[in-house]
């Protein structure tokens, strides 16, 4: 009886043990004294440790599972559009894209109108007529001035005109282009390669890391625990019962020597 007693005794240590150091790795969460003395172990190794483990399981998400190139590539192999460019334009963009075109189409006009454009037209012009001309050929130069007015004339109102109507029917056919034709384009790759960079940007921007690490010491010691434990329960019973097996296993040891 005593022998039986004795691995009884020696399996309850073990399984106590490995119990109570699974229940020290939380608790107790806050720091306890006795008289301003401070009690050792306390609080637990993970709510003592908490920041220093946000920092680390933000570090190994960020830089080896959840990786910028990671999620930018992610997000375009999974980026299903179907239909015409035309199904992502509404109302309001299609109101802000032809008045950004009218707007370009003035500035074309307005810089054609600066570079001297007509004056190099009209200068070319008279340089290849004026000799043919003979004789007669220095009286043209008196109509120099009104060419120059009527081409300035043309480009900042016609010439304004049918640019922005090449620009608006060029964006027309743009927004019947069909998705899945792009793939075929040489220049998808182009895109999507600018877009991966532009989204590389925007994730460093929001430094996931940074929000990793603050969710995590946000969640209450409580929950957390009550999260891991959830996921380990297995384990953590399979460590407990271990310790038990050990204790029984030492205890046989011990009756063996004695």
């Amino acid at each position: 009886m005593e022998k039986i007693l004795v691995i009884l005794l020696a399996t309850f240590i073990g399984y106590s043990t490995n119990w109570l150091a699974i229940k020290m790795l939380f608790r107790p969460y806050t720091r306890k004294t006795i008289f301003k003395i401070h009690i050792p172990f306390t609080p637990g190794i993970i709510p003592k440790n908490r920041h220093n483990i946000a920092r680390s399981l933000a570090n190994i998400m960020t830089d080896k599972v959840l990786t910028d190139d990671t999620i930018s590539s992610k997000i375009i192999d999974n980026l299903k559009i179907e239909g015409n460019i035309s199904s992502l334009i509404d109302e309001n963009c299609e109101e802000s894209i032809k008045n950004t075109l009218k707007k370009v189409s003035k500035n074309i006009s307005d810089d054609l109108l600066n570079s001297g454009l007509s004056e190099n037209i009209v200068e070319s012009l008279f340089n290849e007529i004026k000799p043919k001309l003979g004789f007669f050929g220095g009286m043209i130069d008196g109509f120099r001035d009104v060419i120059i007015d009527k081409i300035d004339n043309y480009i900042s109102t016609e010439g304004k005109t049918y640019i922005e109507n090449y620009l608006n029917k060029k964006y027309d056919e743009i927004k019947e282009v069909n998705f899945a034709s792009l793939k075929e384009n040489p220049l998808f790759d182009i895109v999507k390669n600018a877009l991966g960079s532009f989204l590389n940007q925007a994730i460093m921007a929001v430094d996931i890391k940074g929000l990793i690490e603050d969710e995590i010491n946000a969640l209450d010691i409580k929950e957390f625990e009550r999260m891991l434990t959830s996921v380990l329960n297995r384990e953590l019973r399979a460590i407990t019962w271990l310790g038990a097996i050990i204790g029984a296993i030492i205890g046989c040891i011990n009756l063996f020597f004695l």
